[in-house]
């Protein structure tokens, strides 16, 4: 349920910046048993994170605009010339005008709000480079073990 409904943003968002202001690494199992984050590979973390997030988005995407909206509007305009169609025929005015503008205005209102969700992905996007980009530049170099996302015993 991380992704979906109206958490399927905030959380990952809000999970995002705790790792970076926190700098949670992967959990070390210790010797006692305990679980204990490092401050170690939190970059690898929220990196992953910020992955994760993006393959969602990327799909919401795909199916909602190109798929859901695209077809929507392309059954909006295709009815509207129908009954525009119709009504000729007929030689009587309605209020099909009306009715489209009002069915199209509300597909363009959440293409709109799709829009917002990506301009709020390329932030998170970019909070999240702009923090771990230091250490990347850095160790990226380097063919020494810095990060792993596994559970490691921790022998004290």
């Amino acid at each position: 349920l991380r992704y979906t409904g109206s958490m399927w943003l905030s959380y990952p968002r809000q999970r995002i910046d705790e790792i970076i202001k926190f700098q949670e690494g992967y959990t070390v199992k210790k010797a006692n048993g305990e679980l204990e984050p490092l401050p170690q590979g939190w970059e690898l973390r929220a990196v992953k994170e910020c992955r994760k997030l993006a393959r969602c988005h990327r799909n919401r995407v795909f199916f909602i605009l190109l798929c859901k909206f695209a077809l929507q509007v392309n059954l909006q305009i295709t009815f509207i010339i129908i009954k525009r169609i119709h009504q000729k025929r007929l030689n009587v005015l309605g209020l099909n005008n009306v009715v489209g503008i009002i069915a199209l205005a509300s597909l363009l209102l959440t293409l709109g709000v799709e829009i917002l969700d990506i301009i709020g992905i390329a932030g998170i996007f970019f909070r999240m480079r702009s923090a771990v980009i230091g250490t990347i530049l850095t160790v990226g170099k380097s063919s020494k073990v810095y990060a792993a996302n596994d559970f490691i015993v921790d022998e004290e």
